[in-house]
């Protein structure tokens, strides 16, 4: 083998010159969509429509859909069954966890009507920067819609923590005037709903849940939200499993529990047992 030949051994082989690299240049900046939660795959196909898909599963449990939320007066429960309730209850929403925006922008399309005030909180600047730039020119929501959206960058876990800003964003929402605050009461016209959605966040909580659920219920608010919660029955090598993914993750391994620790949790934050619904979305 001459020098020549053994350079050319050396070398990597020749890629074509024109292949698909290219295609991330075609991708608009910023994203269309930046969802980002486990999603509910049971009919979606991409992340985008099954992190979306996850959002319904929340309102439909919580009851929050009505054939009044959208501007063409159509039937918006994904459910089909036509059992959506029929009021003119606001609601008012405290968003844990609102990444990039899409689900602000999501919830303010879907409820123009009826979203009274949105609170959103997350920890990073930059994602709140992001979602208040997408929600200024979002062309279907309407300014005063946009005026009752306030995005802050806090630690959602630690209520202690918020700024005076925030406290007060919070402060001027009415009263929950349901008639008892569980999702399932038929709300009278021209009552409201104080709810605090925390889609796919919760687990990460540090040091625990326990703060945000107690502040929740000072707040007279409902809970609908997505969260990981153990087997009753978990073998030890599965739990060694997981708590080396919490410690890859940064969730915090006491977050780890099951039903019935989760709902005696809420219990001894002050909410009834009786108004407690658990699904299991995972099957």
């Amino acid at each position: 083998m001459n020098l020549l030949s053994a350079i050319k051994t050396l070398l990597p082989s020749q890629k074509p010159l024109y292949g698909l690299d290219h295609a991330i240049l075609n991708i608009p900046l910023p994203p269309q969509s930046m969802w980002m939660n486990m999603g509910y795959w049971e009919q979606e196909t991409n992340l985008p429509e099954a992190s979306r898909a996850l959002l319904d599963q929340l309102l439909l449990s919580a009851g929050l859909f009505l054939d009044t939320d959208t501007d063409t007066d159509t039937d918006t429960d994904p459910s089909g069954d036509g059992n959506g309730k029929h009021s003119t209850t606001t609601i008012n929403l405290i968003d844990l966890g609102f990444g990039c925006g899409d689900q602000t922008l999501y919830l303010a399309r879907r409820f123009p009507r009826r979203l009274g005030r949105y609170v959103g909180i997350t920890m990073l600047a930059s994602q709140t920067e992001l979602a208040a730039q997408r929600l200024a020119v979002d062309p279907e929501i309407a300014p005063a819609v946009k005026n009752r959206v306030d995005l802050f960058t806090a630690d959602a876990a630690d209520p202690s923590s918020w700024s005076p800003e925030l406290q007060d964003a919070i402060a001027s929402i009415p009263p929950s005037s349901t008639n008892s605050g569980h999702a399932g009461d038929d709300a009278g016209s021209g009552s409201c709903e104080n709810w605090l959605l925390a889609l796919d966040t919760l687990y990460h909580f540090l040091p625990s849940r326990v703060p945000i659920f107690s502040h929740a219920r000072s707040l007279d608010a409902s809970l609908m939200a997505f969260d990981l919660l153990l087997a009753d029955s978990v073998p030890l090598w599965t739990r060694l499993l997981l708590w080396a993914v919490c410690w890859v993750a940064g969730i915090p391994i006491g977050n780890l529990v099951t039903r019935d620790e989760y709902v005696a949790m809420l219990v001894r934050a002050g909410y009834r047992i009786e108004g407690i619904e658990v699904r299991d979305v995972s099957a």
